[in-house]
């Protein structure tokens, strides 16, 4: 080892920050800093979208996963010297990484965490067996990708021998860093003896979040050989809350829930201040909630949940299903939450061959349950207690591991998208004529993108409207008012698109595009889908810039969008091109973004509770306010009769208003006339109810009629489905 060289290096980074390259995420501090010595360096980063080095350089859990904690990686310095070479294991790029034997690096790698007791390291780098740079030793090139000789240095005390990773691969190993690196344009391999100091920041990864109206949680990383014993939460000069560095959390109280508390995360040791790192905060996590709870059904074989939906038992019994992913699906009675605890009643494990419950939607009393790998589940709820298997349909006949992503019903028809790539991914339309036994009426295959594959899918009025979510693409609109022959009749997309999931106003003229994997923002564009021929763009909506959305509903003049990290959020479009916000429930209290927390919304229950599925913590019930609940259907004339929901198992809710008190009854017959039920309604003045029992009546598709001091003042069609 060329002792000198390194001494000198340490003397010179004690007590001192080096000068430094760094990067970092977001605008986030960064949490890595390396230094270079001597200059000119003669290495630069290869391309493999790394974070740091100017994207070639990350700790080993982000570059290949390992068994070591971040806050357990030390610095390192790595020597680039000819004169110490080292026996490194070599892996085999585009073979796993598999064990590919002994091979060597011109240098060595030490742990500094203690300057003066240098602790030397096993080292090991990928090679590529289909390129021209076997040689098994460490030789990136000046290539874009630096001959894929990518360079992993690990916890482990330096064995001579290189028989410490024999036969393993390299992932999960315990691995502090890796680097990609190629030559530097202009230079040569090892044209000086050189070192690279990589130092990661003693207290990184500051975040906060909300876990109550008033109360925050501040999390980070805090490195164990910086020397911290103490973190602390200030705020305007004030202590507001201490804790070990260990835990990694710490929990502030009595904060102003109206306004946005800017917080300072520090690390002390015995000497003083080792570090600081700035974090804001808005504690408050729901506006516009009456109540809610939270149920999680505790499925030890789910990684996460899925989708939800409602269902409404003739007896009048409101239930939610959750899909359980890698489970099946939950039946939960959620009668009487929120303001008691909901109450599973009935679980029923997905086919075995079948992985990942995604979706559920619900015709009559029969339930769709879509798999990821596997085929659509169909289940009979006559007693959600006790739902029976009647069918599974395969909606990719002869596709290993076919199966679909998402389910719509709407038109008395099953609208299935998504699945493997080998079928027919676009769209797949099945008639319920029999609900237990669904009949393939027509596919549309969207060979106009490059991924012809449909997200999900929406039906509104004889409209179809498919999120082409793979292909940098918009939403097609499809005329489906022909279910056994569906048609394009127009696309559009906006720039960076990755649309998953729209919903639109109950008139069918405002579209709601939510964005999930898009590259110009994962938010909400609104579209005017009044003219097809000249669709256009009229707004958004952004929560957070930096957050991920999930699916939308539209109940009446309310928006309900599942937000994943950022919860439920419920808007006014009354407007429908000017949304403002009117309730919210942050469900994930956890910092940051990305895929978790909410995932649907579902509004359309009788009672107006709102069922949230969480992907971590299940099912989630919730009250809103007064001013917060949707309005019901939009009334047409003076007395005009609402019915929902539509289509029904058996019970079913009539609405309407009246000037003046009178004698209001509402009569259902057949379509041939054949009167089939009949109630008084109270005839008080303004908004009248009326719940309406079915449960006798069959399947098929009825008149409701509402006569006002025994003449006709409105009706609306009922579907009866079983």
């Amino acid at each position: 080892m060329r002792a000198a060289l390194l001494a000198v290096f340490l003397a010179a980074s004690a007590g001192a920050q080096p000068s430094t390259e760094t990067a970092g995420l977001g605008g986030d501090p960064p949490g890595l800093t390396w230094s270079w010595s001597p200059e000119p360096r003669w290495l630069a980063p290869a391309d493999v979208g790394r974070r740091y080095f100017d994207g070639g350089l990350d700790y080993g859990a982000n570059f290949v996963f390992t068994t070591v904690p971040d806050a357990d990686v030390p610095p390192v310095v790595i020597v680039f010297d000819p004169a110490t070479p080292s026996t490194a294991r070599i892996f085999a790029y585009g073979r796993g990484y598999a064990d590919a034997g002994i091979g060597r690096f011109d240098g060595a790698a030490y742990d500094v965490s203690d300057p003066a007791n240098p602790r030397r390291l096993n080292v090991g780098f990928s090679e590529d067996p289909a390129g021209n740079q076997q040689n098994r030793r460490w030789t990136p090139d000046g290539s874009e990708f630096g001959a894929r000789e990518y360079l992993v240095v690990f916890a482990s005390d330096y064995d001579p021998s290189g028989e410490t990773y024999a036969g393993r691969t390299i992932y999960t190993l315990d691995t502090y860093y890796g680097l990609a690196a190629r030559v530097r344009d202009g230079h040569a391999l090892f044209e000086t003896a050189a070192e690279m100091r990589l130092t990661p920041d003693p207290l990184r990864d500051v975040a906060a979040a909300a876990v109550a109206n008033g109360v925050a949680d501040a999390e980070w990383t805090a490195a164990t050989y910086a020397g911290g014993t103490e973190v602390r939460a200030v705020a305007e000069g004030a202590v507001l809350a201490t804790a070990p560095p260990a835990d990694g959390r710490v929990r502030v109280a009595g904060l102003d829930p109206e306004r946005t508390v800017d917080l300072r995360i520090q690390l002390w040791g015995p000497d003083g201040l080792i570090a600081e790192r700035p974090v804001s905060i808005r504690a408050k996590i729901s506006e516009g909630v009456a109540a809610f709870s939270a149920l999680d059904p505790g499925r030890a074989e789910s990684l996460s949940y899925g989708d939800t939906w409602g269902y409404v038992a003739p007896d009048g019994t409101e239930y939610a299903l959750l899909a359980v992913r890698d489970g099946g699906l939950s039946v939960i009675d959620v009668s009487a939450a929120p303001a008691a605890a909901a109450v599973e009643v009935a679980y029923v494990p997905a086919p075995v061959q079948s992985t990942d419950s995604k979706d559920v939607k619900v015709y009559g009393h029969h339930a769709y349950v879509v798999n990821e790998v596997g085929p659509i589940q169909i289940l009979d709820l006559a007693d959600p207690t006790a739902p029976v298997e009647v069918g599974r349909l395969d909606v990719q006949p002869g596709v290993v591991n076919g199966g679909s992503h998402n389910v719509a019903v709407a038109e008395g028809h099953l609208w299935v998208t998504g699945g493997r790539f080998g079928g027919n991914p676009g769209l797949r339309v099945y008639s319920l004529a029999d609900p237990a036994n669904p009949v393939l009426t027509d596919a549309f295959r969207p060979d106009h993108w490059p991924t012809p594959y449909y997200h999900d899918f929406e039906v509104r009025d004889g409209i179809g409207y498919g999120s082409a979510i793979y292909s940098e693409g918009g939403v097609d609109v499809l005329d489906v008012s022909d279910p056994t022959d569906v048609r394009l009749l127009t696309s559009f997309t906006y720039p960076g698109a990755g649309a998953h999931n729209t919903c639109t106003a109950e008139d069918g003229g405002t579209l709601y595009v939510g964005d999930e994997i898009g590259t110009s923002g994962n938010w909400i564009r609104i579209f005017d889908v009044r003219d097809l021929e000249d669709i256009e763009r009229v707004g958004e909506i952004v929560v957070d810039s930096s957050a991920v959305v999930h699916n939308c509903y539209v109940r009446g003049d309310r928006l309900y969008v599942a937000h994943y990290t950022e919860g439920l959020r419920v808007f006014d479009v009354s407007d429908p091109h000017a949304p403002v916000e009117v309730a919210y429930l942050d469900t994930y209290l956890e910092p940051g973004y990305g895929f978790n927390g909410a995932w649907t919304a579902y509004p359309y229950l009788p009672s107006r509770k709102v069922l949230v599925s969480d992907l971590q913590s299940g099912l989630w019930v919730i009250a809103l306010e007064g001013d917060a609940v949707a309005s019901e259907p939009a009334p047409d004339g003076r007395a005009a009769l609402r019915v929902w929901p539509n289509p029904t198992a058996g019970a079913a809710t009539l609405a309407f208003d009246l000037d003046a008190p009178a004698e209001a009854d509402v009569v259902v017959a057949d379509v041939l006339g054949r009167e089939v039920a009949r109630t008084r309604a109270s005839g008080r003045p303004g908004a009248n109810h009326v719940a309406l029992a079915l449960g006798g009546v069959p399947a098929g598709v009825y008149v409701a009629r509402l006569l006002v001091d025994g003449l006709a003042a409105g009706t609306a069609t009922l579907t009866v489905a079983r």
